[in-house]
């Protein structure tokens, strides 16, 4: 089997499914970039949480059929 491309390849960083991932791969990096004392306040489940989350809708995100693009005119 050989991976192909979406048709719209091109428009990636409008779907709403790789926004969350992004969102889900820059969780562990915000955390380790926060001082000390803000970390003692946070309290650790809801980093787990949050990254339950944001896994959950990015899966659905993907499944859910989102609007096309509207056309600029740029012919692309």
């Amino acid at each position: 089997m050989k991976p192909r491309l979406v048709d719209d390849w091109r428009h990636w960083w409008r779907w709403n499914s790789t926004k969350v991932i992004l969102a889900l791969g820059a969780l562990p990096t915000i955390w380790f970039e926060l001082p000390p004392e803000w970390k003692a306040e946070i309290p650790s489940s809801w980093m787990r949480v949050g990254a339950i989350v944001l896994m959950v809708v990015g899966v659905l995100s993907r499944m859910t059929l989102q609007k096309p693009p509207k056309d600029k005119g740029d012919g692309k």
